[in-house]
C-alpha cells in the first residue's frame, strides 16, 4: 500500500485511473421499465398540466452517468409535447463526477446493442446511425434538451426552481449521513409541487414531512411545502474556509540525513548539475503536469486569468509551430521525436533551442499506455554551434557539388510535408476546441 500511495504521488494518470475505477457507472436507456410506464402516465401529464403553451420545465438528473437516463426522460417529454401539439421548452440539467462519462454523455453515440432497451418504434424517431457503422446518435431534438455539466452533488450548489428531479440508484451508495442531507437539498430544489423520482431501492427515509409517497412501490414522490430549518440546509454543503488545512498537523522540519548521500541521488544531483535543461510533463493535447528549470526563455504566459496552462499555446514564437507538429507526431507514433537549431525569439533577440519529446514509460521496460510526454528544451550556447559547424564542415568538406540540387530539393519537400502535418494538426486542434467550445457553453447554462 505504502508503494501505490507513492507511486500516486509520482503518477497524477494514475490518480485519475484509480478515482474512475472508484466510480460505478451502471446505468441503461429505460432502467426498470415498469418504473419509467408508472412515471410516464402519472407523473409527466402532472408536469405539463397548468403550464401555459410556451413555458419552461426544469429537470435535473443528477449522478447520470453516461446519459442514458437523462435521454429517456427527454424521449418521454418530447413524445408528450408532441401529442399536446403545443410548444414547451424543457431545459434537462444531467450531472455527474465522472469527466468522462459526461463526455460520452455529451457526444450523444451509443452501441447498437441499446436496441434491447428502447422499443423499435423510438429507435429510428430518436436515433441515427452512425455514417462509419459505429453505432447510433441522439437525435438533435433531444440533444437540444440536455446540458451535461460536471458535478459534485455532495459539495457543490444544487440547481433551483425544479419540477423535477430524477435521482435514481445514487442514494444507494451514499451513507445515511450523505442522504440525510441530500433528502433535504432535493426539498430545497424543487418548485411547490416538484416530483421527486427515485431508484426502486431508494426511499425519503426519515423525511416524510418534506415528501409525499405517489407511488410506493416505484418511488415517485411529491414535494411537501413545509416551512422548518430543513427547508433551508443548503449552508451545510458549502465549504468552510480552509477546510482542507483547518484539522491538518504541521508537518514537521525535515532534517538533514546524516552520512553520505546515496550512490543514486549523487550521481543524478551531478548530471543535473552539469545537463539541466529545461522541461515540461505534459498530455498529448499540451496540457502542463509539471515544469523543470527556468522556462522563462522559451514560454510566455499571456495576461489575464491562468487557468490549465497548455504548453501549446504559450510557446514563444519560433517554438510554437514545431513543438505542436512534434509533440502530435510524438502522439501518434509514440517514438522519441527531436528538432535541432529551432530559433527562439526571446525579448527582442533569439536563442537557439533543441527540443526532444520523449513519450514517458510508467516503469522502465514497459510500454508506453498513458498520453504523458516530456518536452525537453536544451538552450545550444554559441560554442556548441561552433562546434556542430564545425564538425559538419569537416564532414561534408568531401562531397561532391552535385549533391546540393538532390540535397536543396529534399529539404524543401521536408519542409513542405511539415507545413502539412502542422495544417493537419492545426485542424485536428480546431475541432477540439470547437467540442471545448460546446461543452464551456453547456457549462455556463447549467451555472445560470
Amino acid at each position: 500500500m505504502d508503494g501505490y500511495v507513492k507511486f500516486l504521488q509520482q503518477t497524477p494518470p494514475e490518480v485519475a485511473a484509480l478515482f474512475r475505477d472508484l466510480l460505478i457507472g451502471v446505468t441503461n436507456f429505460f432502467r426498470d421499465p415498469e418504473a419509467f410506464r408508472i412515471f410516464e402516465e402519472q407523473v409527466i401529464p402532472k408536469l405539463f398540466s397548468g403550464k401555459p403553451a410556451g413555458s419552461i420545465l426544469r429537470v435535473w438528473t443528477p449522478g447520470c452517468s453516461t446519459g442514458e437516463e437523462a435521454y429517456s426522460l427527454a424521449i418521454l417529454f418530447q413524445e408528450h409535447i408532441e401529442a399536446l401539439k403545443q410548444s414547451y421548452k424543457v431545459q434537462l440539467f444531467a450531472t455527474d463526477i465522472d469527466s468522462n462519462a459526461i463526455a460520452t454523455a455529451r457526444n450523444g453515440v451509443y452501441p447498437s446493442t441499446i436496441a434491447v432497451d428502447i422499443s423499435p418504434e423510438r429507435l429510428p424517431r430518436f436515433f441515427s446511425t452512425e455514417p462509419d457503422g459505429g453505432g447510433l446518435r441522439v437525435q438533435k431534438v433531444l440533444r437540444d434538451m440536455l446540458v451535461f455539466s460536471e458535478q459534485n452533488v455532495i459539495k457543490d450548489p444544487p440547481f433551483s426552481k425544479l419540477d423535477l428531479i430524477c435521482c435514481r440508484n445514487l442514494l444507494i451508495y451514499l451513507n445515511g449521513d450523505l442522504q440525510k442531507k441530500l433528502v433535504p437539498l432535493f426539498h430545497y430544489a424543487l418548485n411547490p409541487g416538484g416530483y421527486l423520482f427515485l431508484g426502486t431501492s431508494e426511499t425519503v427515509g426519515e423525511f416524510g414531512d418534506l415528501f409525499a409517497t405517489l407511488d410506493r412501490k416505484q418511488k415517485i414522490y411529491h414535494r411537501k411545502d413545509v416551512f422548518n430549518a430543513q427547508r433551508l440546509p443548503l449552508a451545510q454543503f458549502l465549504p468552510s474556509l480552509g477546510v482542507g488545512d483547518a484539522g491538518a498537523p504541521k508537518s514537521a522540519e525535515k532534517t538533514s540525513p546524516v552520512g553520505k548521500l546515496p550512490l543514486r541521488e549523487l550521481t543524478e544531483q551531478t548530471l543535473l548539475k552539469q545537463f539541466d535543461p529545461v522541461a515540461a510533463l505534459v498530455n498529448d493535447k499540451g496540457v502542463i503536469f509539471y515544469l523543470h528549470g527556468r522556462s522563462g526563455l522559451y514560454l510566455e504566459l499571456a495576461p489575464g486569468e491562468v487557468g490549465a496552462l497548455n504548453i501549446l499555446k504559450i510557446a514563444r514564437e519560433g517554438l510554437q509551430r514545431d513543438l505542436t507538429t512534434a509533440l502530435h507526431r510524438a502522439a501518434k507514433t509514440k517514438e522519441i521525436v527531436q528538432c535541432t537549431g529551432l530559433r527562439v525569439k526571446t525579448n527582442g533577440d533569439f536563442t537557439t533551442v533543441n527540443l526532444t519529446i520523449r513519450p514517458v514509460a510508467m516503469e522502465i521496460g514497459e510500454a508506453v499506455e498513458t498520453n504523458l510526454y516530456l518536452v525537453i528544451l536544451e538552450h545550444v550556447t554559441p560554442t556548441m554551434q561552433a562546434q556542430h559547424k564545425l564538425v559538419t564542415q569537416d564532414a561534408c568538406h568531401d562531397i561532391i557539388d552535385n549533391m546540393h540540387s538532390d540535397t536543396h530539393i529534399n529539404a524543401l519537400q521536408q519542409e513542405l510535408r511539415n507545413k502539412e502535418e502542422y495544417l493537419q494538426t492545426a485542424l485536428e486542434e480546431l475541432e477540439t476546441s470547437n467540442e471545448e467550445l460546446k461543452s464551456s457553453n453547456e457549462e455556463m447554462q447549467s451555472v445560470t
